[in-house]
């Protein structure tokens, strides 16, 4: 989102599109940086852009598409995705370990990851529950 939001303050600062309005609270302000008003907790915002935008997106959107798993959830997945997605097994190990055989995940050689994995999810659902990219 920050990127398209970038993109779209360039070819509005270039002059190749209309600078767009910028919807902020019960105002609507001007890209051009002249809209001023309240925010939601009453307190005064004037030339707000749609870089600022983009900023704020950077800062505050990441938390609600933080994904925690635990690590042994983690290494599970993984496991099951490199043999789901038929690629090598010495790809989850730093030495070489038995393989579980054909359609079974190797032994993890001692590279059990114990603390949780974060990772970011794609996109949010309606509910805003982040979607993952992979519950192999």
């Amino acid at each position: 989102m920050p990127a398209n939001l970038r993109a779209t303050a360039a070819l509005a600062n270039a002059g190749i599109i209309a600078q767009p309005a910028v919807n902020v609270g019960n105002s609507t302000a001007r890209g051009t940086g002249n809209g001023s008003g309240n925010n939601a907790n009453g307190k005064k915002f004037s030339n707000v852009t749609i870089d600022d935008i983009a900023a704020l997106w950077e800062v505050a959107a990441p938390k609600f598409f933080e994904v925690v798993v635990d690590g042994a959830t983690a290494e599970n997945r993984l496991q099951n995705f490199v043999v789901q997605a038929n690629l090598s097994q010495a790809l989850l190990n730093s030495s070489t370990t038995s393989s579980g055989g054909k359609g079974k995940p190797p032994s993890s050689g001692g590279n059990s990851t114990a603390a949780n994995v974060t990772f970011y999810a794609l996109s949010l659902m309606a509910d805003g529950t982040p979607v993952q990219v992979c519950r192999c």
